[in-house]
């Protein structure tokens, strides 16, 4: 399939179209929690405005937003989740029925929710979104009043890892540089490559065969990337 008509075949499905009796529209409120997404997880500048123009002219934002969709796909059901929480507490309703300031302003507090997210539990990984019901509505009295105190017990978590499998290999490290490690180790006859970041103690030197721990990671044939290496110890 040519690239053009890939995109062309996914254009009404990442841009939200909605036909109604033959005519077209946009799902603006979930086009614009996904651009709210993207805007927050890969530093972009999407608008809703923009976007819609995008989609009819086919100009650069439109294949930056769609290879953007191609790597990470739409936004996760726990965001728009989120929004609504967020709704119902400061309007009594649903996302979609509110005005576009109305909107905007809730996906400002829920990035000043996500701030208190980080400053309590020091993990960046850990999303608000990705919390209990009951967790995420105790942020939502600490944005409210900052003299509000969180019960620690009600607000463990098993955030970031929750659902994800724990890795675990002995590799060799073949170069380091900061913080960022390059390790491989031979499997099934094959040269496995694997690059990422450890943030403890670094003690470590090439040539050193280690064992490592990690939850996140991006997979292309043979190499392991964006790694986050939560243990790395020398055997």
């Amino acid at each position: 399939m040519k690239r053009e008509e890939y995109y062309n075949e996914w254009a009404d499905i990442f841009f939200f179209i909605k036909y109604t009796d033959g005519d077209k529209s946009f799902k603006e409120d979930k086009l614009k929690v996904q651009a709210f997404y993207f805007n927050m997880e890969y530093g972009k500048s999407y608008t809703l405005e923009d976007l819609k123009t995008a989609y009819y002219e086919r100009n650069a934002l439109f294949y930056d937003y769609m290879d953007t969709n191609f790597e990470d796909r739409l936004f996760p059901e726990k965001l728009f989740a989120s929004l609504e929480m967020l709704s119902w507490a400061e309007y009594g309703t649903i996302f979609c029925h509110l005005t576009s300031g109305e909107q905007d302003r809730l996906m400002e507090i829920y990035l000043e929710e996500q701030k208190l997210v980080l400053n309590y539990y020091g993990d960046s990984r850990i999303k608000l979104c990705k919390l209990e019901d009951d967790q995420q509505f105790e942020f939502y009295k600490l944005y409210n009043d900052a003299s509000y105190v969180l019960d620690d017990k009600k607000m463990e978590t098993d955030q970031p890892f929750g659902g994800r499998e724990k890795m675990e290999r002995y590799l060799v490290i073949t170069k380091i540089e900061g913080n960022t490690f390059t390790l491989e180790n031979e499997e099934n006859g094959d040269v496995i490559t694997y690059v990422g970041t450890y943030n403890g103690s670094n003690n470590f030197e090439v040539g050193d065969t280690v064992y490592v721990e990690f939850y996140f990671y991006s997979f292309a044939s043979d190499k392991y990337y964006d790694i986050q290496f939560e243990k790395m110890e020398k055997e």
